[in-house]
């Protein structure tokens, strides 16, 4: 038997990734570039639901391409040159045809009684509201979203955070709780 010694002990290779302004991009980070092939691959996993199955998931992304629609119908009038208008063009018709998809995927799930649309008229100040996997009060509602309560437990410390309706996943009024199916 040969003793391992610091000299003679098997070594692996451990990247350190680089920090500051010279930061190289990672090729395997799941940023939006990396979306659909993700989504992809995740669909192709066993036991996962696919996309258009899982209500926050589309909620997500309906909220996400509405931003990105209103920014680039606001940003193609002030374009000049012809390809870029016409590349943002192409972009807003496609984003359009993807929300309209996932709404009538949400649709759907609303008709099966999976999900609801959380919305202003659901809400007042004073419920509990599950906001992605965990509960907070709730101190304002407005026409985007809800004020609720974030506290760290540690030390009593709490502060209001916003609340996007897309990313609510139940309510508790009154101790009655009413969460979405998925």
């Amino acid at each position: 038997m040969t003793a391992i010694t610091p000299g003679t002990a098997p070594v692996e290779l451990a990247l350190i990734p680089r920090q500051g302004r010279h930061t190289a991009h990672d090729p395997f980070d799941p940023d939006a570039r990396h979306e659909e092939t993700l989504s992809r691959l995740l669909s192709q996993v066993p036991g996962r639901a696919p996309l258009y199955d899982r209500p926050l998931a589309l909620k997500q992304r309906i909220a996400r391409d509405s931003s990105n629609l209103e920014r680039l119908r606001r940003a193609l009038p002030q374009l000049r040159d012809p390809r870029r208008r016409a590349e943002t063009s192409h972009a807003i018709r496609t984003l359009t045809a993807d929300i309209a998809a996932h709404e009538r995927a949400l649709d759907r799930l609303v008709d099966e009684g999976r999900t609801r649309r959380w919305g202003p008229a659901d809400f007042e100040p004073g419920d509990r509201v599950r906001y992605m996997a965990a509960w907070y009060d709730v101190v304002g509602v407005g026409p985007e979203g809800l004020t609720v309560v974030f506290r760290r437990g540690l030390n009593g410390v709490s502060w209001d955070v916003p609340a996007e309706y897309s990313r609510v996943t139940g309510r508790d009024r009154n101790g009655v709780e009413d969460l979405d199916a998925a």
